[in-house]
């Protein structure tokens, strides 16, 4: 709990750390910080030498991470066990307050294979278009914005105002010229 504490308090987003021996993980959902189904499927991937990737969970109304890593040993021919990491999702999720909902919808999902899409978060509304969407490296989340029909309204008009710009420009040009 020592190492666990210590690397707790080095970043303030940490919130909960779990060092786990090979084989000891336990359901318990009663915890400030739970082992539930999801958390055991993170500890068993780990616990054979792979590296999840991290998922978005909701705990207590609140969205955080969990990360799920191998505690290797050099030389060693499997993990001794793995630590399970939790940390808070609201810097990453605080991002969607910002912007102007009037252009689109944004939505940040969570894909998993063979499972429908989560929506984490949902901001501005729009069907104007086709949507874009764009996966974010290593992880399971999705990026995705519809335009709104302000914002379609907003691309029409711009190269109508630079033309008209371009044509005053052209026009006192020649008006420069010839005077």
């Amino acid at each position: 709990t020592q190492l666990a504490q210590a690397l707790a308090a080095q970043d303030d987003t940490v919130l909960n750390i779990y060092l786990i021996p090979k084989g000891t993980a336990e359901l318990d959902r009663t915890a400030e910080f739970p082992l539930r189904y999801v958390e055991l499927d993170l500890i068993s991937r780990a616990e054979q030498g792979n590296t999840p990737l991290p998922e978005l969970v909701e705990l207590n109304k609140r969205w955080v991470f969990q990360w799920a890593r191998p505690v290797l040993v050099d030389g060693a021919p499997s993990p001794l066990g793995s630590l399970l990491i939790t940390t808070d999702a609201s810097p990453l999720l605080n991002l969607f307050g910002g912007g102007d909902p009037s252009l689109g919808e944004t939505q940040l999902q969570q894909q998993f294979a063979g499972s429908p899409v989560q929506v984490i978060r949902k901001s501005g509304s729009g069907n104007a278009g086709p949507k874009a969407s764009a996966k974010i490296a290593k992880s399971y989340l999705v990026l995705e914005f519809s335009p709104s029909e302000q914002l379609k309204l907003r691309a029409e008009e711009l190269p109508t105002l630079w033309l008209f710009i371009v044509s005053l420009i052209a026009a006192a040009s020649l008006a420069l010229c010839w005077f």
